[in-house]
């Protein structure tokens, strides 16, 4: 998995991508978590998955303990 940086600043961006080699389909499913430090959250939640080959998600830090999809 991905962890976030556990000391953001507002408006701190991360991107990230997946390269291919990811399969939803496999037993246990090949993803990539992103999760959170602290009691940080994103959009409301401890983590996110990227599913799919070539997924990528932008974030955004904006305010206290606040990550955002972008």
């Amino acid at each position: 998995g991905v962890k976030l940086t556990a000391s953001p600043d507002v408006n701190d961006l991360v991107y990230i991508k997946v390269k291919d080699g990811l399969d939803p389909a496999a037993s246990p499913p090949s993803v990539v978590s992103i999760v959170r430090q602290g009691s940080h959250t994103i959009d409301g939640f401890t983590s996110i998955d990227l599913e799919s080959p070539y997924a990528s998600v932008g974030l955004v830090y904006v305010a206290s303990n606040d990550w955002r999809i972008i």
